[in-house]
């Protein structure tokens, strides 16, 4: 039997991309449409309506009301003109950011292929150098052997 403890976890309100063009709208400050977008991310991040009115500078009522028509219109309650400024921003944006990612992998790629360089590099010399020590104890040995046959004929 349910003891009636359960806890609800709050449904988001906004998906990513309207986040990403919530904040936009947020950030340019225009006196209504901004502060809609602040109570949407205030309600998205779990506010109360008292709390997403405080935050956003808006009335009660009026969290209220965006909470209705943000329901029936989504988006749309916000200029298109603005709506598609934001995506064209959130689209340089991503573009900037893959471009970013991109040349650090290409930075990745180089300095692996320089440390796989300095790698061989750094073998072949140990090989030349190991190469030499033996070239010298076969020559040591060789005039050891040389100095014994030597003693011997004498």
């Amino acid at each position: 039997m349910n003891s009636g403890s359960t806890t609800h976890q709050k449904k988001k309100v906004l998906t990513p991309q309207q986040i990403t063009i919530c904040k936009y709208i947020a950030a340019l400050k225009i006196d209504l449409i901004s502060k809609r977008a602040s109570a949407l991310l205030a309600l998205h991040e779990g506010a109360t309506q008292n709390e997403a009115a405080e935050k956003s500078d808006l009335t009660l009522g009026q969290v209220r009301y965006l909470r209705v028509i943000f329901r029936e219109n989504g988006m749309a309650i916000f200029p298109a003109d603005l709506l598609e400024q934001a995506k064209k921003t959130k689209s340089k944006k991503a573009a900037k950011e893959k471009t970013k990612v991109n040349a650090e992998k290409e930075v990745k790629k180089k300095s692996k292929k320089d440390k796989a360089k300095k790698k061989k590099a750094k073998d072949k010399k140990k090989s030349v150098k190991s190469e030499d020590k033996k070239k010298k104890k076969n020559k040591s040995k060789k005039k050891a052997k040389g100095k014994k046959n030597a003693k011997k004929k004498k």
